[in-house]
C-alpha cells in the first residue's frame, strides 16, 4: 500500500513504498498502541477512514461568544456564561456546522448519539439510556408530577441551590407574577 494514496498529507519522495506499522499509525494519529491494535486497519480504506475520523477530532475547534450567541439566542450570552455545569460548546470536526458539547463529530457525520445536548425547550439534557433527561430535573430529583422552577429565571444555571420543585401549576403563576403579566 502507498501511503500517499491514502493518508492526507504524507510526504514520501521516489519509487519507495513504505508500509506503516502500529507503532507509526498510533505516533501519526497522536493515539495509543491499543486503540490502532484494536481497530486492525486491514484494507487501505479502513485505514483512511481511522485517519480521517481521527484528524477529525483533532480539528474540531471550540465555538467564539459570538457563535455560541447565535446558537443561544440573541441577547442571552451572560445567561450562558452564568450556566452550571460549565459545558463548553464545540463545532463538528465532520460537516463544521452542528453543535457540540464535546471534541468530535456529529451524529450525522459519524459520530455516537451525543451523551449531553440541548432538549427541545433548550435545556441541557443528559442521555440516559436510550432518552434524554433534563439536567436540572437530575439534579433537583423532582418527584412526579411536579416542575422544577430556576429562581434566577437562568434555564442553564443547575446549581442545586438555584433550583426548587414546584407543583406544575405553582410553576405557571410563579412564571406569570414574574414576567409582570399579573
Amino acid at each position: 500500500m502507498n501511503p500517499r494514496d491514502h493518508i492526507p498529507g504524507h510526504r514520501e519522495r521516489g519509487p519507495k513504498r513504505y508500509e506503516y506499522t502500529y507503532h507509526d499509525l498510533a505516533k501519526r494519529l497522536d493515539v495509543s498502541l491499543s486503540t490502532v491494535q484494536n481497530h486492525q486497519p486491514s484494507t487501505p480504506e479502513a485505514l483512511a477512514r481511522l485517519v480521517h475520523r481521527q484528524q477529525v477530532r483533532q480539528y474540531s475547534m471550540p465555538l467564539a461568544p459570538e457563535a455560541i450567541e447565535a446558537v443561544i439566542g440573541e441577547g442571552k450570552l451572560l445567561l450562558w456564561e452564568a450556566r452550571w455545569p460549565a459545558f463548553q460548546l464545540w463545532v463538528c470536526g465532520g460537516c463544521q456546522r452542528a453543535v457540540l458539547f464535546s471534541k468530535g463529530l456529529c451524529e450525522a457525520c459519524g459520530g455516537g448519539k451525543p451523551a449531553v445536548a440541548f432538549d427541545a425547550h433548550g435545556y441541557i439534557a443528559l442521555r440516559v439510556g436510550p432518552k434524554y433527561v433534563p439536567y436540572h430535573r437530575l439534579v433537583c430529583s423532582c418527584p412526579p408530577g411536579c416542575d422544577v422552577h430556576h429562581d434566577d429565571g437562568n434555564k442553564w444555571n443547575n446549581r442545586p441551590g438555584n433550583l426548587v420543585a414546584v407543583d406544575s401549576g405553582g410553576h405557571w403563576v410563579e412564571h406569570q407574577y414574574r414576567d409582570g403579566e399579573r
